[in-house]
């Protein structure tokens, strides 16, 4: 149950999506449409929202756990997932370049 639970609320979700660009592309045809997405973010299935947007977005807010600074693989796993959910690039809608709410290392 809890599964079929999640795949209705991330079809909810999409349907929504969808039917927001569907008033955006009437009301103002041939302008891009996208929505900023959260990697790892379970709740929607991604591939299934952006299907009916132009292309992919997602925000990275790398988290710094590594006293160098060095781990960059979630953020690199993000771009391929979010690349793979249209089959094509992508932009980043969000960036931070300093620590903002990251959890601080000694």
């Amino acid at each position: 149950m809890t599964l079929d639970y999640k795949r209705f609320h991330s079809d909810k979700i999409s349907d929504f999506v969808a039917f927001q660009a569907a008033i955006l592309r009437r009301i103002a045809p041939g302008k891009a449409l996208t929505h900023n997405g959260m990697p790892l973010f379970d709740v929607v299935d991604y591939a299934n929202l952006n299907a009916s947007l132009d292309f992919a977005a997602w925000d990275h807010y790398p988290s710094f756990d590594t006293p160098d600074h060095s781990d960059y693989s979630p953020s690199n796993w993000s771009n391929d997932y979010f690349r793979a959910t249209k089959q094509q690039n992508f932009i980043c809608m969000e960036e931070t370049v300093g620590m903002g709410g990251a959890p601080h290392r000694r």
